[in-house]
């Protein structure tokens, strides 16, 4: 996301050198929830991002990732699922 205000609550993506499709960048580097005076500087800097952390996949892409990548966090999430309840019907 475009950070509109320098902000100590998101992470920021530091941009390198744009790609040849000519609509993304590398990553030169991800510095984590910086404090404030090293956000203002990377608003000023104009070539980082806020990283929202929003990931946009279907389930089945990403099960596929976590019993690829970390199958023992997708066990963990399997065996939450199999003990959780529903305490009201959604509308």
């Amino acid at each position: 996301m475009v950070p509109s205000f320098p902000s100590s609550a998101f992470g920021y993506i530091e941009k390198a050198t744009l790609n040849a499709d000519g609509n993304s960048h590398q990553v030169a580097r991800f510095i984590e929830k910086p404090p404030a005076d090293k956000a203002q500087a990377l608003i000023l800097a104009g070539n980082a991002l806020w990283n929202a952390g929003i990931f946009l996949t279907g389930p089945i892409p990403c099960l596929q990732a976590l019993q690829q990548h970390a199958p023992d966090i997708l066990q963990a999430c399997i065996e939450a699922m199999a003990g959780a309840n529903q305490d009201q019907q959604a509308n």
